[in-house]
């Protein structure tokens, strides 16, 4: 069973009642994006942006309550509802906690509930966003490892990991947490979805394995393929949220690489460079090597 599509209607009418935030959630399951403002380490945060489908089903909460559309709601509409201490995840991490603790509250007659009770294999539909909706919410409430989990989520990161890597990869990683340490990063290398790497990334590892010194105006050229990665400031890793929340995962159970330049490059954990081809990951050797960095074309001209 799918869930129902999102719709304005229904966002408004949540809005409207300041509904809890459990009846989104019962009857569209987790949402494709969500935002908390703030640092991952800072204070609790009252207000965060989540996203169904189209940008005009995005709502804002404030601790468990559903405002509205966030260019519809005022700040003075805002400040006007009390907070009621439900301090919005930050992170994937903290999600799993909060999806955890609703759980047990959802109802078994809604959409969400039946399609709980229904899921048993992960097939094709997993395309649709209505089932990765459904498959992040069953991924994050899982808190023992029971008898079906391990086929099930293997065939899940397989075929979610083919496709897409983003959230959904990880609310399976983190539920694949309670099989064994490294049992998705396994399952991800062995399906040729991730490259090797017997290190996970870290900030420092990659800063350390990318080429240094140079301005951020420069290019960054694959010496194998001749390839335009981007420009170095582009190209180069940074310690945005995304790799904040993956140094949150155990070593082993890390991403093995983290996406370098244009689609098909990876820089992986141990310092090398690889390359997304047809029939799977080509090495290219160690990133130092491997990646030439070069003045703008228009400098180069005038230098020569």
């Amino acid at each position: 069973m799918l869930l129902p599509r999102p719709t304005v209607d229904f966002m408004n009418e949540l809005a409207a009642r300041r509904a809890p935030e459990i009846e989104l959630y019962q009857e569209l399951g987790f949402p494709d994006f969500f935002f908390t403002d703030g640092e991952l380490s800072g204070p609790p945060r009252e207000v965060q942006f989540l996203t169904y489908g189209p940008s005009e089903c995005e709502v804002m909460l404030k601790g468990s309550r559903v405002l509205g559309h966030p260019h519809r709601v005022t700040a003075e509409e805002v400040d006007a509802v009390p907070w009621d201490g439900v301090a919005r995840p930050r992170t994937f991490r903290e999600y799993r906690a909060h999806v955890q603790s609703l759980t047990p509250s959802i109802a078994p007659k809604s959409p969400l509930g039946r399609a709980l009770k229904e899921l048993r294999s992960v097939d094709r539909r997993f395309r649709s966003a209505e089932w990765l909706r459904l498959i992040d919410w069953w991924a994050l409430s899982r808190v023992t490892r029971e008898r079906h989990l391990e086929p099930l989520l293997k065939s899940a990161l397989q075929q979610i990991g083919a496709a897409f890597d983003g959230g959904s990869l990880t609310a399976l990683r983190l539920a694949a947490e309670l099989i064994a340490p490294g049992f998705a990063r396994q399952t991800l290398v062995d399906a040729g979805l991730w490259p090797p790497s017997r290190l996970g990334v870290s900030a420092a590892r990659l800063e350390g394995a990318f080429p240094a010194g140079y301005p951020d105006r420069y290019r960054v050229y694959c010496r194998a393929s001749g390839e335009h990665l981007g420009p170095l400031y582009q190209v180069r890793p940074r310690l945005d949220r995304d790799l904040q929340e993956e140094e949150l995962f155990a070593e082993e159970d890390r991403r093995t690489s983290w996406p370098l330049g244009v689609a098909g490059y990876a820089l992986t954990g141990d310092g090398k460079l690889w390359r997304r081809e047809k029939h799977g990951w080509r090495g290219l050797g160690p990133a130092m090597d491997a990646l030439l960095v070069r003045p703008p074309k228009a400098e180069r001209r005038r230098s020569g």
